[in-house]
């Protein structure tokens, strides 16, 4: 019983002195670690961009002024802009 008062104890004495962990991390891991994650990110990109398209093209269509004003056509410009013959 005392044995295991002693340990529990201890442990987070122990646990509180660690030192700092000491790593090295090449240039060559890093390297890789990069040619992983960028046609992953890519990939994410391209599938939000996709997935985001169609809303973007709602927004457009819903706050987009024609040129002109009122008086635009479908037609657009081009036919506004012919001098009609008389």
């Amino acid at each position: 019983m005392m044995l295991l008062a002693s340990g529990a104890l201890s442990a987070p004495l122990l646990s509180s002195a660690a030192g700092a962990a000491l790593a090295y991390v090449d240039p060559a891991t890093t390297t890789s670690l990069f040619a992983i994650l960028a046609p992953i990110l890519a990939m994410l990109g391209i599938f939000l961009g996709f997935l985001v398209w169609p809303f973007r093209k709602a927004l457009g269509a819903l706050f987009h002024k024609k040129k002109g004003g009122e008086e635009a056509t479908e037609a657009g410009p081009e036919a506004e802009s012919k001098p009609e013959d008389e």
